[in-house]
């Protein structure tokens, strides 16, 4: 039950961190190439939900468990797991925003944003089934 109680308070930070995003960027970026160019509110909601899955993924330290990810290696530092979630929520907006300024269609591009999105939180979702959570 307090695992229930935690993943429920982590959820809701993470959407009250994305409506926040969201909020703060509702005249979304526009491309200096292509000023009709705007990234798409779902890349911060996908940056939320990215965030939240490197605090969980931080949390591993306190754990017996190892990180399964190759890329971070089974005991990750800090500062490895921070640099990884920094390059990769770059690299995703990097695409998405390179998607939008190519006028690639919306539903291609929302497609891309639903998958990252599960992704994330599919992640999240195991990490709280372990036991793991966001931690400040």
């Amino acid at each position: 039950m307090k695992r229930l109680a935690m993943l429920i308070e982590d959820t809701f930070l993470a959407i009250a961190v994305g409506a926040l995003l969201l909020l703060a960027s509702s005249h979304a970026f526009a491309d200096e190439t292509n000023p009709n160019a705007k990234t798409p509110a779902t890349e911060w909601v996908y940056q939320s939900a990215a965030f939240v899955d490197m605090l969980t993924t931080l949390d591993i330290r306190h754990t017996k468990l190892q990180e399964l990810n190759p890329i971070l290696g089974p005991h990750p530092s800090d500062a490895k797991v921070v640099g990884y979630f920094a390059a990769a929520g770059l690299l995703h907006w990097a695409i998405t925003r390179e998607l939008v300024r190519e006028n690639v269609p919306a539903p291609i591009v929302q497609t891309w944003e639903g998958l990252g999105i599960a992704l994330e939180v599919g992640v999240v979702g195991h990490n709280y089934s372990l036991g793991l959570h966001a931690r400040f």
